[in-house]
């Protein structure tokens, strides 16, 4: 087994035997990089790059940024490595991962789209080896699990070992921005009214689009744009009008949201566009519509979620 195939399957969650390694609050990065027999010089940028690429499309974002961050011990000016994250942002966008869930979206984890700010946040953060007092612990709000080994290894970890990415605060360049929820990929239909810039006061016309994942902070539709005449409407910064409907409860749910990123793609000749969008001071009311949704199993939300029709939002 090579030293990247090693680290590949430790954060895959095989944490077996570190716990004793790594004390409690320590940085597990170099400690990693000791375990796994692991060195930037090994590799070749195509063998990383297609590790990098195999964890962002199964949605585990977190573990291809750990492996920058343990490769980044034998590297202290990161100039190899931080190229390899500027090509990760720029493709993370057109990344659709292969599983139901999914670790949040890079630039909005990191606070930033530019490499240099992303790259110090990274390097700003801890990976730390945690061990649940129960096997369903939660961990602190500025915490994300890039990956859990369940096993039980008494009397370090008898409810198994979890690496966890503890996040801070600020990064240089600024305030990092609020690290964003877990997303889930989901497949329904939402209204959607363009409402322009937050200057403007005019408004477009209600469309129909497809919600493709959905966290409790924000969500990624996708939208038709046959004529290409949604472009200035659909800016970074642009506000919209999200409607839901739940059957259950016979109400629609209106929020304003934003829009943090946009991308044209196209579905065969179909043009289309995709965005994400946070939510703008939602009601409980929708907030508790979209946990419902996120609580639902995968066949139930295709049957529970659909989308009125025009003069039913109208109303």
């Amino acid at each position: 087994m090579s030293a990247l195939e090693r680290l590949d399957q430790i954060l895959d969650g095989d944490l077996a035997g570190l716990r004793p390694r790594i004390p409690a609050g320590a940085d597990a990065a170099p400690t990693l990089s000791a375990v796994a027999g692991i060195s930037l010089s090994q590799l070749d940028d195509e063998e990383l790059s297609a590790t990098l690429e195999k964890f962002c499309h199964r949605g585990h974002r977190l573990r291809a940024l750990a492996l920058l961050k343990v490769l980044a011990v034998g590297e202290p000016d990161g100039a190899r490595l931080s190229r390899l994250l500027k090509t990760m942002l720029e493709n993370d966008l057109r990344c659709t991962a292969d599983s139901e869930f999914a670790d949040p979206e890079l630039a909005e984890f990191l606070g930033s789209d530019r490499e240099d700010h992303a790259w110090s946040a990274l390097c700003n953060d801890h990976l730390e080896l945690a061990t649940p007092e129960f096997p369903d612990d939660r961990f602190a709000p500025n915490s994300y699990v890039v990956c859990r080994d369940p096993r039980p290894e008494p009397p370090f970890a008898p409810f198994g070992s979890a690496l966890i990415w503890r996040i801070q605060e600020f990064a240089e360049g600024g305030t990092r921005a609020q690290r964003r929820a877990t997303r889930r990929r989901v497949s329904f239909q939402v209204g959607v009214t363009l409402l322009g810039g937050a200057s403007e006061g005019r408004a477009h016309p209600r469309l129909d689009a497809w919600v493709v994942d959905l966290s409790s902070l924000g969500m990624g539709i996708v939208l038709s744009d046959t004529y290409g005449q949604l472009g200035p409407h659909t800016k970074k910064g642009s506000r919209l009008r999200l409607n839901l409907a739940l059957p259950q409860d016979r109400e629609i749910h209106t929020c304003l949201a934003e829009i943090a990123w946009v991308k044209a793609e196209k579905n065969g000749e179909e043009k289309q566009i995709r965005l994400g969008v946070r939510y703008v001071t939602p009601s409980p009311e929708f907030l508790l519509a979209v946990r419902q949704v996120l609580n639902q199993s995968r066949g139930d939300r295709q049957l529970l979620w659909t989308l009125w029709d025009a003069q039913t939002l109208k109303g």
